[in-house]
């Protein structure tokens, strides 16, 4: 039987599951629009390294890797 405790751990990790969905689904975005997103001066040092690295590993390459 399910106990309070338990539903209470499955909500988090399905909080956190979804928080880390739309983090992927935000840097595909910026990534997609870099270009706009430069030229309204909205690019970081920090943000293009994390492109960079998220772009070594190819996860953004084909539309399907990142599903």
């Amino acid at each position: 039987m399910n106990t309070g405790e338990d539903m209470q751990g499955m909500r988090k990790i399905l909080d956190l599951s979804r928080w880390i969905s739309v983090g992927f689904l935000l840097l595909h975005f910026y990534d997609s629009c870099y270009a706009a997103f430069r030229q309204w001066r909205l690019t970081t040092v920090l943000s293009d390294r994390v492109l960079e690295n998220i772009q070594k590993t190819g996860l953004f390459n084909r539309p399907d890797s990142c599903k």
